[in-house]
């Protein structure tokens, strides 16, 4: 049983093509890596910071083959001083 697998990634900018592009490489390696089979998700959660705001990054993770129907949430992380 995997109870939960966390990953992180960055951007050089708030830009679609770079948070989908990184997103989607995380996500890829994270699979590959855990042996990750979309059946056996119930959901993923993605977190952002405040400043990142040019797309969603869940879109990447909907695309991909087999995960059409896995939850997918996007939440803003907590700006804690």
């Amino acid at each position: 049983m995997i109870r939960g697998i966390r990953g992180a990634t960055t951007v050089t900018e708030n830009n679609e093509l770079e948070i989908i592009e990184n997103t989607r490489q995380l996500v890829l390696e994270m699979i590959e890596k855990n042996n990750v089979q979309a059946e056996d998700v119930s959901s993923v959660l993605v977190t952002v910071t405040d400043d990142l705001t040019a797309t969603f990054p869940a879109k990447p993770i909907r695309q991909l083959p087999g995960w059409t129907y896995v939850p997918v949430m996007c939440m803003q992380e907590i700006k804690v001083p």
